[in-house]
């Protein structure tokens, strides 16, 4: 189920290609399998595999893709542009002190969507993060409905980066679908880095300010 259904709105705007996509993604569930780290979500009334998604510790190193081709470049130029703005705008959500927890590859499967299960899939972040001692959320989004959940469920948004300004040599790449492009309804196409400071460490800021 999981290989016919990557679509992914931000590798699918450079026209990544499926096998190569599906390479990506094998190798991320390697290596985040060791780690209860890639996460699986089942629909309840159906019993169905119904999307993914992949949590990890954003302080710890993270092993690169062993391939590089200039496709792949244009799109991981744009996820690191987007970054480097966040951390310019606000660095001191990108201190040691901030504990970490990185969400990537949120997918929810083209016949489960409609119900409701993306909502769902950001409660389980929340969740997730606390259980496992974080006390901030990160994760880069490139669709509008990611955008309107993010802005939903409490998260910052610290950064943009709009693919128009990607250098041409990059930009040649940048090819979304209609269907991409219609999500945006005419605006310009852009990648989010959305933070979510949970309830924790809000609670822990408010006493530190009493005492």
């Amino acid at each position: 189920m999981i290989e016919v259904q990557i679509d992914d709105p931000i590798p699918n705007s450079f026209n990544q290609d499926f096998e190569s996509q599906k390479m990506m993604n094998d190798l991320m569930k390697e290596k985040m399998f060791k780690n209860d780290s890639y996460i699986y979500v089942e629909d309840i009334r159906s019993k169905e595999l119904a999307g993914i998604f992949v949590v990890f510790d954003q302080d710890q190193p993270q092993d690169s893709i062993p391939f590089y081709s200039d496709r792949y470049k244009s799109m991981i130029t744009s996820l690191v542009e987007t970054t480097k703005n966040a951390k310019e705008n606000h660095p001191e959500l990108f201190t040691d002190e901030t504990k970490k927890m990185r969400v990537r590859l949120i997918i929810v499967f083209r016949e489960h969507r409609g119900k409701g299960i993306l909502n769902h899939m950001y409660n389980a972040f929340e969740n997730i993060a606390e259980s496992r001692g974080f006390n901030t959320i990160h994760m880069t989004c490139g669709a509008p409905e990611t955008f309107h959940l993010c802005k939903k469920f409490g998260y910052q948004t610290l950064g943009e980066f709009r693919y128009l300004g990607l250098e041409p040599e990059l930009l040649q790449y940048f090819k979304p679908s209609d269907e991409i492009k219609m999500k945006f309804r005419g605006e310009d196409m852009r990648i989010q880095y959305n933070v979510k400071i949970i309830q924790k460490q809000r609670e822990e800021q408010v006493l530190d300010q009493i005492e």
